[in-house]
């Protein structure tokens, strides 16, 4: 029997799901775990979960996909998670309060007023980014006002990717990618920088955070007793890791100049590889990459893929089996098989609001009688899509220019989903063959690490194997642009920020 090739553990831990997935250094195969941990919601606008939890979680998805793969033999790890939010610990390496994720919400008033007072005056040339109420930085700052206790007590503070990975290995350390994105970050020297500290007033824990590697660096070892928690050889070379955002890039194989990375799942994200960040404060977000010397420019919002998932959930629950495939496919079947309409109903994607206005809900426009299930359904999907256009258009905006789209998330598992986005963005879409991309770029991580390749690059060529790709309809290209354009002025409409941009 042939010796079965060695393989390589990627954890991608979000907000709701933890990932754990299995790749075969030829590429030849993979296995993939993933259990629920949804956040807590111990109070309106709160996302939080317990530490011990949430390890304990990531410790039972890691021996499940060890399990599945018969016990296959694993040659490093790596480990990405969903950027921001904090986790804090005192000087005897206890959890001081429950971790918070980046979709919380009770800092927004420090957000709002930072965003138009210091952030914008001083603090942009060194960031590069704007401001939310899930980032690290303002979250610090609340908990400085409203737990001062906990406060005075912080001894380390990590990131969710970085306690996991802490719990694995006892290391303590964090990434360029990940702490790029906290607002504590000068991107220009690449690391945490006491000016940025000090108007945030957050000088205070300075000596908490923690040290910043490269993505595809080493980050330790698994120790004895997290050997004994998840199932991996003691002393297995864990990778430090990156955000999110990055590893899908990575796993995407969209690292190449002109390539967009798009993610329709929970948020819109649209991505792209720089050698030098954008002057542009209306981007969402810019962070050192994980490869060295080089950025990726982000523009996200919560306008994507949820907003079908409570479509269907509420609409489709009910859809006859003939059309094949789960109520989402069945869902989408049956919109795609409606003529395109210039003049059809419009779906505002606001359902979780937006960054840009917190003002935003989602909405339906231009209805008429004869309109039914499936032209609501319709509308969502396109609108979904036109959501991610608005972001693209910003990037165009910025001087950013695209020749290929790397579709990933939910939306990518769709062939008819997937060619709205080719005819709406007027770009060819293609999508790979491994679904957890996120799982797959922290894989990419580990095999660096250990000297596997010698780039991410190198081992994209490898691992990341493109499934198809479809190009764009010139036709339907140009009446998505006009109903785009009619979406931009439906969102000006309800906005207190006017949208002011080209068609893409």
């Amino acid at each position: 029997m042939a010796e079965r090739p060695s393989m390589l553990l990627g954890l991608d831990i979000g907000v709701s799901v933890v990932k754990a997935a299995l790749f075969a250094v030829d590429g030849s195969s993979s296995f993939t775990a993933s259990l629920a941990v949804p956040a807590d919601h111990p109070a309106p606008g709160r996302a939080e979960k317990d530490a011990g939890e949430l390890w304990r979680s990531c410790s039972r998805v890691i021996r499940e996909v060890i399990d599945q793969s018969g016990g296959a033999s694993v040659s490093a790890a790596g480990i990405c998670a969903c950027g921001n939010g904090c986790v804090l610990l005192d000087a005897g390496g206890k959890v001081l309060r429950p971790v918070i994720f980046s979709s919380d919400t009770r800092a927004v008033e420090i957000s709002t007023r930072w965003q138009g007072g210091i952030w914008a005056d001083k603090l942009f040339p060194k960031t590069r980014q704007s401001i939310y109420p899930g980032q690290t930085s303002v979250l610090l700052r609340w908990i400085r006002d409203h737990e001062p206790e906990v406060y005075s007590r912080i001894d380390r503070v990590m990131l969710v990717k970085d306690f996991i990975r802490w719990k694995l290995t006892g290391e303590f350390a964090g990434d360029f990618s990940d702490l790029g994105a906290t607002g504590l970050f000068n991107l220009g020297t690449r690391s945490h920088d006491p000016e940025i500290l000090a108007e945030l007033g957050l000088s205070g824990i300075a000596h908490a955070l923690p040290p910043a590697r490269q993505s595809t660096s080493l980050g330790g070892t698994v120790t004895a007793e997290a050997a004994e928690a998840t199932g991996l050889p003691q002393g297995l070379p864990v990778a430090v890791g990156c955000l999110d955002c990055e590893a899908a890039l990575l796993g995407g194989a969209a690292s190449d100049k002109g390539t967009l990375s798009v993610i329709a799942g929970s948020w819109s994200i649209n991505q792209t590889r720089v050698a030098h960040p954008p002057d542009d404060p209306s981007l969402f977000l810019t962070t050192c990459g994980a490869e060295p010397d080089t950025f990726t420019v982000l523009e996200g919002s919560p306008t994507s893929a949820l907003n079908f998932e409570w479509h269907t959930r509420n609409f489709h629950s009910d859809s006859p089996g003939a059309a094949g495939g789960n109520r989402y496919d069945r869902a989408v079947v049956e919109a795609m098989a409606l003529p395109i309409e210039e003049e059809g109903p419009l779906y505002l994607p606001f359902l979780h609001g937006s960054p840009d206005d917190p003002t935003l809900r989602a909405s339906f426009l231009h209805l008429s009688p004869e309109h039914g299930r499936a032209d609501f359904t319709r509308a969502v999907l396109e609108g979904i899509v036109f959501g991610h256009a608005w972001h693209l258009a910003k990037l165009r905006r910025a001087g950013l220019a695209f020749d290929l789209v790397r579709l990933s998330g939910g939306a990518s598992r769709n062939p008819s989903w997937v060619r709205l986005f080719a005819d709406i963005l007027g770009l060819p879409v293609a999508v790979g063959e491994a679904e957890e991309i996120g799982a797959l770029g922290a894989a990419i991580c580990a095999g660096v690490a250990v000297g596997r390749w010698p780039s991410a690059a190198d081992a994209a060529r490898t691992l990341c194997r493109e499934k198809y790709r479809v190009e764009p309809d010139a036709a339907a290209h140009r009446i998505y642009t006009a109903k785009f354009q009619r979406y931009l002025a439906a969102v000006a409409m309800f906005s207190n920020t006017t949208p002011k941009l080209q068609p893409v």
